[in-house]
């Protein structure tokens, strides 16, 4: 007669609807601030007397990175952020699709017109999104947005942001 054993292992940790969403995020980002990351290295580092353009865009990517890796790191090895995924309030997925177009229209817009203009377009069509009514209010914050950045980059930071190529930068 044969005896057999069964090994019985721990159950594995599935991923509730929560915890995999958290992945997915997580693995996004990481993809997102690598390219980013990347790019950044590309620009002008500069020293450290007179930072170039790149030692910004290279905090904000490692910080992403960083950032990704907890959030991955949380979802799978921990349970106190569990739970079944509940959809979002009706209108809140057309919320969120308009301030990502916003954004990309504004990465697209960017090197035509300039940080100035660009900021001072995003900023009144984030508004107007975000839902300051009348219109001439979030035109308002818009340009009030551009010109607090040019006020810091320029005399705070002494630091020009790029004018763009329609702008004659």
């Amino acid at each position: 007669m044969k005896t057999t054993e069964t090994v019985v292992s721990p159950p594995k940790a599935s991923l509730d609807g929560v915890r995999r969403g958290r992945m997915i995020v997580g693995a996004v980002m990481f993809a997102v601030g690598a390219v980013y990351t990347a790019h950044a290295f590309t620009l002008p580092m500069g020293t450290t007397a007179q930072p170039g353009a790149a030692m910004y865009p290279i905090i904000v990517g490692a910080g992403c990175l960083v950032i990704s890796v907890l959030t991955m790191a949380e979802a799978r090895f921990t349970t106190k952020v569990t739970g079944e995924y509940e959809r979002a309030a009706p209108g809140r997925g057309r919320f969120v699709l308009g301030l990502g177009g916003i954004i990309v229209v504004y990465l697209l817009l960017l090197p035509l017109i300039g940080q100035y203009l660009a900021a001072a377009l995003f900023g009144a069509a984030a508004v107007g999104v975000l839902g300051t009514r009348p219109w001439w209010k979030a035109v308002l914050h818009g340009v009030l947005l551009g010109l607090i950045i040019s006020y810091v980059f320029l005399e705070l930071l002494g630091v020009r942001l790029p004018a763009g190529a329609l702008m004659g930068g």
